[in-house]
């Protein structure tokens, strides 16, 4: 009896994980440079700086700052996470097309 009761907590438990997980969308770039910075401020260390139309990842998106994740070149390895401004990224509806294998709406 005692079985099915541990493995109900578990279940719940991995439920409430999952709800949790992050959810990554992917932005674009708008300003002619964008900063990410370590921390939600303007005085934070900056991480790197992406120019208009680069690719951004973006895990959460908040009032003024987002979560990001970028991958800066390819000969990096892990990607700098970290976070940006809202105001600097656009959603493209050409790109989430395309990513749904949607080529002719993408283009």
């Amino acid at each position: 009896m005692w079985c099915r009761a541990v493995l109900a907590v578990c279940l719940v438990l991995g439920a409430s994980g999952a709800a949790e997980a992050e959810v990554f969308s992917k932005s674009l770039v708008r300003t002619t440079e964008a900063r990410v910075h370590a921390t939600a401020a303007t005085s934070a260390p900056v991480l790197a700086t992406l120019p208009h139309g680069a690719l951004v990842y973006v895990r959460r998106i908040g009032t003024e700052w987002c979560d990001v994740s970028v991958s800066v070149s390819p000969r990096v390895e892990r990607p700098i996470d970290g976070v940006m401004r809202c105001g600097d990224l656009v959603q493209s509806a050409g790109l989430e097309a395309f990513a749904k294998n949607q080529f002719a709406a993408a283009a």
